[in-house]
């Protein structure tokens, strides 16, 4: 019997050993990963004006660009691509579509901040804002075949879209960013 229960005694001996060995294995990794910094990703913000993607950075609030839905920066730590200006560039704009001549005020919203339209004139309050960009806070897109305002237009054997710079023809349509002063005029017809 002696052997008997000196083999019990060691497994249970080993058993004891065994299960200190899993607790000791789950608790030092969590006690050696107590690193308290944030993430390094922040994530997206989802937006539909530049109203909703402010920030306040070190009690500074910080005017924030929303394009494609999406805040253009997300943290303080982040850069901006369109730092907000409060001298505004300004240019003139006109959209027509069969001779039309579409109402870009009244299409655009009070809580953007960035781009600001009155009548023909548009005020941008950064730099290096692409027309894409400029249109797209009045709901239009434009590239060099097709300009769409509540539906799409496309150039074809009978219409023709038409981007003119100061009475010159342009063609660099969405990519183009307008400078001071200029006048800038989209047609179809």
């Amino acid at each position: 019997m002696k052997g008997e229960e000196r083999k019990i005694l060691l497994r249970k001996i080993g058993m004891i050993v065994f299960l200190i060995m899993v607790v000791i294995g789950f608790t030092i990794p969590s006690v050696l990963d107590n690193d308290s910094s944030p993430p390094l990703g922040v994530e997206p913000r989802v937006c539909k004006s530049d109203s909703d993607c402010y920030l306040m950075c070190e009690d500074i609030p910080l005017t924030i660009l929303c394009s494609q839905n999406l805040c253009q920066q997300n943290s303080c730590e982040e850069m901006s691509g369109y730092p907000y200006n409060s001298t505004p560039l300004t240019f003139g704009l006109s959209v027509s579509v069969n001779g039309e001549v579409i109402d870009l005020a009244n299409r655009s919203s009070s809580l953007d901040s960035f781009v600001k339209f009155s009548g023909n004139q548009v005020q941008v309050y950064s730099t290096g804002v692409p027309l894409r960009i400029v249109l797209e806070k009045v709901g239009i897109q434009l590239n060099s075949l097709c300009l769409t305002v509540n539906q799409q237009y496309c150039s074809n054997s009978e219409k023709e879209l038409k981007m003119l710079i100061d009475q010159k023809q342009a063609y660099s349509y969405e990519n183009y960013v307008p400078q001071q002063g200029e006048q800038i005029e989209l047609s179809y017809s």
